[in-house]
């Protein structure tokens, strides 16, 4: 349980983070290629990443779209989190 709590919080502050920093940085790369790159510094490319990495490119769409903040207005990220690790953390 605390597990899970922990992974989704990581995820919302991990992509809070990019997209904060993409934005600082005055979007010189395409928003796409930025969460890819933090994406592969956060977790290996490998199938059992898979979950973690699309759940913080949602979480980080969300974010720059304005539906959520990871400190702020955590509940619609943490939605995303729920729905897409969900069937992963029941096997």
């Amino acid at each position: 349980m605390w597990a899970d709590i922990s992974t989704d919080l990581t995820i919302l502050a991990r992509a809070q983070q990019t997209v904060d920093r993409w934005r600082r940085d005055r979007r010189q790369l395409p928003f796409e290629t930025a969460v890819s790159r933090a994406s592969s510094m956060f977790w290996e490319d490998l199938p059992a990443t898979l979950p973690l990495r699309e759940a913080f490119r949602q979480v980080a769409d969300a974010i720059l779209r304005d539906e959520g903040h990871a400190f702020r207005n955590r509940e619609p990220l943490l939605e995303i989190t729920h729905r897409l690790l969900t069937p992963v953390r029941s096997r």
